[in-house]
């Protein structure tokens, strides 16, 4: 039967009935989000550049797995206002990461190999956004950092922001700090898990005022930017302790399976570590294989999840090897740096054939400063040789160096050039067992100020700092000699304490 002309309701479009809703206090309505490609007004006050970054990848351990997609929204940001201003530049990039996307990792973002195959990130255009940038932001920064800095180390150089951790979002009245609930908190949804869209949902929760605070999220990230903050990770924590972290404010992260905690200063990381000695929690020294606690400070970067008992096992079962590419000793002479006359060694030259290794170090080689480098327990100095590239990318984007500018070996100041061998392989008291001598891992290098001398500009410390390409120092449990061209196996120590965890809590300094 025909309805009657009278009673039929006019057509509603889709927004108008959203509004209808919105109106009533028993709905609320989800908008899907809309890019925002060119944000409205001028600039009130200072401008900050920022670069809205997000990234996947074919897993969560970035020792071992890959970006698949990188994503970045570079805009200007007026400090008056907190409030992005002009245009958004978009970069969206796939890259094939050399082996089979796992199929959580298709279900979750639905890149596949055939998405991948043959792709690779647009390094030329990422150069070209990250200029001029002032803040780096990611909301989980600890995350992709590490990712990105390995793939392309000029972010390593350029501040970051974290808007999971910068934020107190529990205090701002959000149930979660996920980007998908921030999202819906502001009535909108979108298509999660895919890096360029993750971007776009982050800068719409950013440029939206803090329910309980004065302006946006993104004046308040920017302003924790300016401060550096740490966290501090208790690896392999006994489960008895898990109470007592709680109680003290540390948060389970278990993709990393890690209890950590973030602190806002240097003051209150140094009264953490009180009060982790205080609590009986610091390992002795040498404790063998036993679950004991052992902490690392770390800034805004994951910590490296520790080796179980059965993973030592394998290891000492089948050990990494290496290559000992080049051999280098050094005699200290007077430099200029600053206007300063100094004392240094840190120039080093190769040389061929067998070099005999005493306890103090390598016969021949002069160190001007035994703080920094010498003594029983710094008497060789090691370098990874994969990290010349990045050393000579960074002194050319420093205008220091040209593109043909190639860094011998000893630049870094290293006796031995290892390949093979990074930082993330090393933990303190593993062996490096030679032919004829066996050198034991003590610590990392904590760079000075002639290393910025060194390489010719003077954020070279910082770099290094922030990249954790530091090298790191042996003593010599084995006298005998080393030669240029011959391998070398890794016996694992007691592994209590790596390389990068150590280097990381002993320089905060650096990086303030």
């Amino acid at each position: 039967m025909p309805v009657p002309a009278a009673t039929v309701m006019p057509a509603l479009d889709a927004e108008a009935m959203a509004q209808a809703l919105e109106a009533h206090p028993d709905y609320r309505v989800q908008r899907r989000l809309v890019p925002q490609l060119d944000w409205p007004g001028t600039a009130q006050g200072e401008v900050k550049r920022i670069l809205v970054l997000d990234t996947e990848t074919t897993g969560l351990d970035q020792a071992r797995e890959k970006i698949i997609e990188l994503a970045l929204l570079r805009v200007d940001v007026d400090t008056a206002t907190g409030l992005p201003v002009g245009p958004v530049q978009v970069y969206d990039g796939l890259e094939d990461p050399g082996k089979p996307i796992p199929p959580e990792v298709v279900k979750i973002t639905g890149i596949t190999d055939a998405d991948v195959q043959g792709q690779a990130l647009d390094e030329a255009r990422v150069a070209e956004l990250l200029q001029g940038v002032d803040v780096v932001i990611a909301h989980n920064a600890g995350f992709d950092r590490p990712f990105v800095e390995s793939r392309l180390p000029a972010f390593a150089k350029v501040a970051w922001a974290c808007s999971f951790a910068d934020i107190d979002w529990k205090a701002q009245g959000r149930s979660s700090a996920k980007l998908e609930s921030l999202a819906q908190a502001l009535g909108l949804f979108y298509d999660a898990h895919r890096a360029e869209m993750d971007c776009h949902a982050l800068l719409a929760v950013l440029a939206a005022p803090l329910p309980q605070g004065r302006g946006t999220a993104l004046a308040h990230v920017l302003e924790a930017a300016r401060n550096p903050s740490y966290r501090l990770s208790a690896t392999n924590a006994p489960f008895e302790a898990k109470d007592l972290l709680k109680a003290r404010g540390y948060r389970w992260n278990a993709d990393q399976r890690v209890w950590a905690t973030r602190l806002s200063d240097d003051a209150a990381l140094h009264a953490e570590f009180d009060w982790l000695r205080g609590a009986g929690l610091q390992p002795p020294p040498r404790c063998g294989a036993d679950r004991e606690a052992g902490f690392a400070g770390q800034v805004l970067g994951p910590q490296r999840p520790h080796q179980p008992p059965s993973a030592l096992g394998a290891a000492v079962a089948d050990p990494k090897q290496g290559l000992l590419q080049s051999v280098q000793l050094g005699v200290a002479r007077k430099v200029q740096i600053s206007g300063r006359s100094i004392l240094t060694a840190i120039h080093k030259t190769p040389v061929a054939g067998p070099v005999p290794v005493q306890p103090l170090g390598l016969l021949g080689d002069e160190q001007a400063d035994l703080s920094v480098h010498g003594g029983l327990d710094k008497a060789v100095y090691a370098y990874p040789s994969e990290h010349y590239a990045f050393w000579q990318q960074a002194r050319r984007e420093a205008g220091v160096a040209d593109i043909d500018d190639a860094l011998p070996f000893g630049s870094m100041g290293e006796n031995l050039t290892l390949r093979g061998l990074l930082e993330t392989d090393v933990w303190v008291g593993d062996v490096l067992r030679f032919a004829h001598c066996a050198l034991r891992v003590v610590q990392p290098r904590e760079p000075c100020f002639k290393f910025n001398a060194a390489m010719g500009f003077n954020t070279a410390v910082k770099a290094m700092a922030l990249s954790g390409r530091c090298g790191f120092y042996l003593a010599v449990n084995e006298p005998g000699s080393v030669q240029a061209g011959e391998s070398f196996t890794l016996e694992p120590g007691p592994r209590q304490m790596g390389i990068p965890e150590l280097f990381k809590a002993k320089l905060f300094k650096h990086l303030r």
